[in-house]
């Protein structure tokens, strides 16, 4: 498919593309971004496109499995990401029949935060 080709394509589609953009992020701003990466993504693919097939089909598959994605990536990301003080506070308040290694790993921490706010 020539640029020429995704562009008018993809220009018929627009609003309708938009319009499942908020459906699946329910935000002005994320769908704008959802938009982005669709067309991105479409175009850096459109050697892949199958002529004769259904080209609003595609570009939505694409949009839907880019939403998927960083639903993902989210997702993970807020499981790993804990603020320093839950992290703290957990450590401190473990139990353990040996707490002068939390002691120990307690001075170490505040060390390193003490030394991240200079």
């Amino acid at each position: 498919m020539t640029p020429i080709e995704f562009n008018d394509r993809y220009d018929r589609l627009q609003d309708l593309l938009f319009a499942f953009a908020m459906k699946l992020t329910k935000n002005y701003e994320d769908a704008k971004d959802l938009m982005q990466e669709t067309v991105a993504n479409a175009y850096a693919n459109r050697h892949r496109f199958t002529m004769g097939t259904n080209f609003k089909a595609w570009i939505t598959t694409i949009m839907r499995n880019a939403f998927i994605n960083d639903y993902r990536k989210k997702r993970t990301r807020n499981q790993i990401e804990q603020p320093i003080e839950e992290v703290a506070y957990a450590v401190e308040n473990m139990r353990s029949s040996n707490r002068t290694d939390a002691v120990v790993m307690m001075k170490d921490l505040r060390s390193l935060l003490n030394s991240l706010g200079r």
